[in-house]
């Protein structure tokens, strides 16, 4: 079912039982700490994006921290869902199938999955984090020092059936999604949503590969990844959930 229409149904059975009972109340109560939490394990990967330096990036410390942020986020995330179908239990209205109604939280579940219980099993599980996404200026654009930077824009989800995702784009859309899904149930999910994932304030560009764009200020720039690369990076998440 589409998430707005599970928001829907949520929405029009929180309103009916609004004041009904603790459990309903505590469960509501608990969801909100969820989200409290998640804001800031995905504010603290987000803080440690953006420009840095090249051999900063490089080093294998900066990557195995970046890492473990990353899993933060998404294990946070993941715990929204088990509070949700709680407050949905309370509420004696069907699951939520949030997998199917949202690919950014679906991949995120198989991502914390892959963490906590390893890659491959009974579940097989094949969502891993590959590399960092990097954008680089032409001219280095160095610091005072001579030392080139690099503008991180997060880390390389891949997931072996969904593909790649960049990390900050992936908990953002999470975060969007379930702001659709509980709306109506507090107002602070709003406030939520808008610290921790605003919309962008410029248009979205396409921009296809090796042409040359007018880019304004504040914009979102898309890039597609060609196919043969998008098959290779699934094909590594599937050889890894393999072989754990």
């Amino acid at each position: 079912m589409p998430l707005r229409l599970e928001a829907v149904r949520l929405a029009d059975t929180w309103l009916m039982a609004k004041a009904s009972g603790e459990k309903i109340t505590a469960a509501r109560s608990t969801t909100l700490e969820a989200l409290r939490s998640s804001e800031i394990a995905i504010l603290d990967h987000a803080r440690h994006l953006g420009v840095q330096l090249l051999s900063l990036v490089s080093s294998s410390d900066y990557r195995d921290r970046a890492v473990n942020r990353v899993q933060m986020a998404s294990l946070a995330l993941q715990r929204i869902e088990g509070s949700v179908q709680r407050l949905v239990k309370r509420l004696a209205i069907e699951p939520i199938d949030v997998f199917g109604a949202s690919q950014a939280i679906r991949v995120n579940s198989r991502l914390a999955n892959s963490w906590k219980h390893g890659l491959g099993g009974q579940a097989k599980n094949a969502t891993i984090v590959d590399g960092f996404i990097l954008v680089r200026r032409g001219d280095g654009y160095r610091n005072e020092a001579g030392e080139e930077r690099v503008h991180v824009v997060g880390m390389t989800v891949v997931d072996a059936t969904e593909g790649p995702f960049s990390s900050h784009n992936l908990f953002e859309t999470c975060v969007r999604d379930w702001s659709i899904l509980l709306a109506d149930v507090d107002p602070e999910v709003a406030d939520w949503m808008e610290r921790v994932a605003p919309h962008p304030k410029g248009p979205s560009i396409d921009l296809p590969s090796a042409v040359g764009a007018v880019v304004p200020l504040g914009s979102t720039i898309r890039l597609e990844l060609p196919e043969d690369l998008i098959s290779q990076l699934k094909a590594e998440a599937k050889r890894r959930g393999a072989s754990a």
